[in-house]
């Protein structure tokens, strides 16, 4: 069992990989709140603000294992940043599942990690997996 208490309000930065191309190393910041189970916890939130932000609200669901974090966040409805950097959503689909992984970092008192998502884009007739990595800290 984790003595990791996720209970309460918190922030992440969101940083997309290569696969984004002109969205690499480019920011999203997303706020949650958690309700945590022993080692394993929900929570809802939103994107707050940053490159490919969605409207919809987001769901969280995963486990702590000692000091390792594995959680799938999906959003209300399918969302893409189109080429001119606006968010297109798409309301006939729901989210696709983005799989998040990390370690807690009990110095800063945060979470850091890497996530991907697997989708077929319009067009492709095959799947794509996009990377980046996360950080997540406890609101004061």
């Amino acid at each position: 069992m984790s003595n990791i208490n996720l209970n309460g309000l918190w922030t992440f930065v969101i940083v997309y990989g290569p696969e984004y191309e002109e969205m690499e190393n480019k920011e999203l910041v997303f706020e949650a709140e958690f309700s945590q189970d022993e080692d394993t916890f929900t929570a809802v939130g939103i994107d707050k603000d940053g490159a490919g932000m969605s409207p919809d609200l987001a769901k969280i669901k995963g486990f702590l294992d000692g000091d390792r974090i594995s959680f799938v966040k999906q959003y209300e409805f399918s969302h893409y940043a189109s080429g001119d950097g606006k968010t297109i959503i798409d309301n006939n689909n729901p989210g696709h599942e983005i799989n998040y992984f990390g370690a807690y970092d009990s110095i800063n008192n945060m979470f850091y990690g890497d996530w991907d998502i697997t989708t077929r884009p319009k067009g492709f007739g095959y799947d794509v997996t996009a990377t980046g990595t996360w950080i997540m800290k406890r609101q004061a």
